[in-house]
């Protein structure tokens, strides 16, 4: 090789080997030193050079053609590409938790992704598989963490995945109610589904309502409880049995329908002031046991929900729900993660919350 090293590399460091060389041909090609249509040394002459096995710049180079920088052509070996060839300006990792039917993150995730592509960083995102404990398959992860990345964005606090991000020496971000305490964590974006709670204590106050149902699994996504509680009003938990082939929408609105379906018409007399559904699957099962029960709504009872914007629930009345925009908190996050690039550092404070909507499910006094 005629050129001297036009970046740094260090074999006793604890990165991974062929990430310190993609990242540094990747700054070479980024910053000129090699241009389009440039021959780079072959995988043997990087081996010799850097005393490492050749499958290490075989590795690198495989990334970067991945990445569309680099092209390998007959006879002349890796070739860097021509102008029309994407140039990354960093690499992020997107860490989403597991739900086959998790709207919510997949939105977000997908409109977080598609900004920072747009705006020249490649993305990679990785669906943890997690058991019922939220322990995590972890295994998977330190495999992917072997790769080179710039920023990670964590979409849920898991804390065994916090630990294993700060011992990675990578900086990341945090979805999550309170802030991220944690060596490496650069910036907490704080979301509770909790956050509007206060909104909805003081609109049952406001209206007189003195008993509250939830309706949810076991493990409900927004409890009301101890806030309606301590409002004075009565809360009573209906909760509907999921089957164990779990993150399947059609099992959990087919029980949640067949539970309130036998539950409701048992206590069709004792109806509660409001139905509560933290679900936006859950209540759209819900709702049609009201409706096939000819349950009048509001007259009987009042119903609030959980509502994805692009999601739904439907029904014929506009309802009365916290309403997430998952496509917008992406964004957000999105303009945060590139702000932080720009300053090198990450937004403070940063907040992404549900609206409190009141329909007519459930109407104002």
């Amino acid at each position: 090789m005629k050129k001297a090293f036009p970046f740094r590399f260090d074999p006793t460091a604890k990165k991974n080997l062929s990430a310190q060389l993609a990242d540094g041909l990747r700054l070479a090609i980024t910053e000129g030193r090699y241009a389009a249509g440039d021959v780079l040394p072959g995988v043997r002459e990087w081996a010799e050079r850097l005393g490492v096995s050749v499958r290490v710049p075989q590795r690198a180079y495989a990334r970067l053609a991945d990445e569309g920088l680099v092209v390998s052509r007959p006879r002349l070996g890796c070739v860097v590409s021509g102008n029309r060839r994407p140039r990354w300006r960093g690499h992020v990792l997107l860490i989403l938790p597991f739900g086959d039917y998790s709207f919510f993150f997949n939105i977000l995730a997908g409109r977080l992704r598609s900004s920072l592509l747009k705006a020249g960083y490649l993305v990679t995102a990785f669906t943890l598989p997690t058991s019922e404990s939220r322990a995590g398959d972890l295994d998977v992860l330190k495999c992917v963490l072997g790769q080179s990345f710039d920023l990670v964005v964590l979409l849920t606090p898991l804390r065994t995945v916090e630990r294993l991000l700060s011992k990675s020496g990578y900086p990341f971000v945090v979805l999550s109610p309170t802030p991220c305490r944690d060596r490496g964590c650069v910036g907490t974006v704080r979301f509770s589904m909790s956050s509007t709670l206060p909104e909805f204590v003081r609109h049952c106050t406001a209206v007189g309502a003195r008993r509250v149902v939830q309706v949810g699994k076991s493990h409900l996504d927004v409890d009301a409880r101890p806030a309606l509680e301590a409002a004075g009003i009565a809360v009573e938990d209906w909760q509907v049995k999921v089957p164990e082939a779990r993150g399947r929408i059609e099992d959990l609105q087919r029980a949640t329908y067949d539970a309130a379906v036998a539950r409701l018409a048992r206590e069709r007399k004792n109806l509660p002031d409001v139905f509560f559904v933290p679900d936006d699957y859950q209540a759209q099962a819900f709702l049609a046991a009201l409706s096939d029960l000819r349950i009048r709504i509001p007259e009987e009872t009042g119903v609030v929900v959980w509502a994805n914007r692009g999601n739904g629930p439907v029904f014929r009345l506009p309802l009365t729900r916290f309403e997430a925009d998952p496509a917008a908190f992406g964004e957000t996050i999105a303009h945060a993660v590139l702000a932080s690039f720009a300053r090198k550092s990450f937004p403070a404070d940063m907040d992404v919350r549900a609206a409190y909507v009141i329909g007519d499910t459930f109407p104002a006094a």
